[in-house]
């Protein structure tokens, strides 16, 4: 279940176009507000890579591709299929030495890095994943993040919050200066911030004696708005 919690926060963007009917120096009140929305995540993400060198680049790229192919079917084995786990980067990179004073450094390699993702719908599964893929030669876990398949309805939640402690800033702004709030004039709001917790992770490849065991932190959505009012003395 969502929870909801407010702040203060100043952002302008995609306006609102201004009603005729307000005047350049007019009595004015600007207020803006923001809002927050926290609920518990239901996606998990594993990125992690494969990462090879060798001596030469074409024997980097073929080592890769056979832990690759460790990894794929490993990944199959806890219910994977292959088109579900995605390629973010692929490269063959050339290494060097230290070189001598003066001189251009020399080759000492190719490492060819492949860096990969996984998604899930079960967050148990972000464990068992981490696991798999280590298990099967894979080089680190890049990071794990947690998201909600809610995130629109999150976000206008989140809106909502922002717009209403815009109004009651500008309301108790009117009032404390002896009138009340008018039309509104101008309401705007930025693309909604996204913000997930992020475990980051630098695992090397090695045996698990235990399962891994990762726990989902909430993930939080904050809506930002500004708006204008007439000032009615």
């Amino acid at each position: 279940m969502a929870r909801l919690c407010s702040a203060t926060a100043l952002c302008i963007a995609a306006f609102i176009a201004m009603p005729d009917g307000a005047l350049a120096g007019e009595p004015q009140i600007s207020t803006s507000g923001s809002g927050t929305v926290l609920a518990s995540p239901d996606r998990a993400q594993v990125d992690f890579s494969i990462i090879s060198r060798a001596k030469r680049s074409e024997e980097a790229s073929s080592a890769n591709a056979a832990t690759s192919g460790k990894v794929y079917r490993k990944l199959k084995e806890i219910g994977f299929a292959r088109e579900t786990v995605y390629t973010v980067h692929y490269g063959v990179n050339t290494e060097y030495g230290p070189g001598a004073a003066g001189k251009r450094p020399e080759i000492t390699g190719f490492a060819a890095v492949h860096r990969m993702r996984v998604q899930t719908g079960d967050l148990k599964m972000a464990g068992t994943i981490i696991d798999a893929v280590m298990d099967a030669g894979a080089s680190e876990i890049g990071g794990i993040t947690f998201t909600s398949s809610k995130m629109d309805s999150l976000r206008q939640a989140a809106l909502e919050i922002a717009v209403r402690n815009a109004i009651g800033d500008a309301g108790a702004m009117a009032r404390a200066a002896g009138g009340s709030l008018g039309e509104l004039i101008e309401l705007a709001t930025p693309e909604a911030q996204h913000y997930f917790p992020v475990e980051s992770m630098a695992m090397k490849a090695r045996s698990f004696d235990e399962a891994t065991s990762i726990v989902a932190q909430e993930i939080s959505v904050t809506a930002t708005v500004a708006g204008r009012w007439r000032f009615v003395k």
